[in-house]
């Protein structure tokens, strides 16, 4: 997903999980999911002549724990190329 915040692009990955089990949703992003999402985000930025706007990567990951209400955590600045 890409947003906007402000003047910043940020390009956000989410990642879900049924349980806390086996690690977190974010612990899901392993270095060559984040090199993917870094070459995507060059792309669009280059594109879109935008290589000179500000940018961040976000991610928003959920936890589905049975009736419970998921938990939700956003985690902005996760990482940076």
């Amino acid at each position: 997903m890409i947003a906007v915040d402000g003047e910043t692009l940020v390009f956000v990955e989410v990642r879900s999980k049924n349980s806390g089990g086996f690690g977190t949703p974010g612990e899901s992003i392993i270095e060559a999911k984040r090199q993917k999402l870094i070459l995507t985000a060059e792309q669009y930025l280059q594109e879109h002549s935008a290589e000179d706007r500000p940018c961040r990567f976000d991610v928003v990951t959920v936890v589905f724990a049975g009736n419970r209400a998921p938990e939700v955590e956003v985690i902005q600045g996760a990482f940076t190329c």
